[in-house]
């Protein structure tokens, strides 16, 4: 893992600017990190993440339905294809997305597991919510904005 890129790398990389620099903060920021700094008393990305998951099923069943997908169970299969935590994962450590996170120590000392582990994934997620919730907050379609963020990073197609 190199040094911390800022928030203004990430926005940079996303091709976003963030109206809420808040929500981008909340979305960089582990848990373990928050818990070895509570004088800060900041939000960690949990809640971003859990919102990031609901954000990206929905865009995923939207585009699968657009492209004609009828059938309850094709859907649900095919979902599951697009969402699976390896494929979430995959495209964080494609984009050195761990980059802009604020790890705890311990997580920092146990990187090569930790990008094994559903914590990359929860990066994945943390910034998909938080794309959805700033352009939300600024009365844009959130799921379009997602939406183009991930097919601007070939998010559905990952061999691109």
């Amino acid at each position: 893992m190199t040094q911390l890129r800022s928030a203004k790398d990430l926005e940079d990389f996303i091709d976003y600017e963030f109206k809420d620099l808040k929500i981008l903060e909340e979305a960089r920021r582990r848990r373990a990190y928050r818990n070895e700094h509570p004088m800060e008393n900041k939000e960690c990305m949990d809640p971003l993440a859990t919102l990031g998951d609901a954000v990206l099923d929905s865009i995923v069943v939207l585009k699968l339905y657009q492209e004609g997908y009828r059938s309850k169970g094709k859907i649900t299969e095919k979902k599951i294809e697009q969402v699976k935590h390896e494929r979430t994962r995959a495209f964080a450590e494609k984009h050195n997305l761990g980059e802009y996170i604020l790890w705890g120590d311990g997580e920092y000392k146990q990187m090569d597991t930790i990008r094994k582990g559903k914590a990359f994934d929860a990066v994945t997620e943390a910034l998909i919510g938080a794309i959805f919730l700033d352009a939300e907050g600024r009365e844009k379609n959130g799921l379009k904005t997602v939406q183009e963020f991930l097919e601007k990073k070939n998010f559905f197609n990952p061999d691109s």
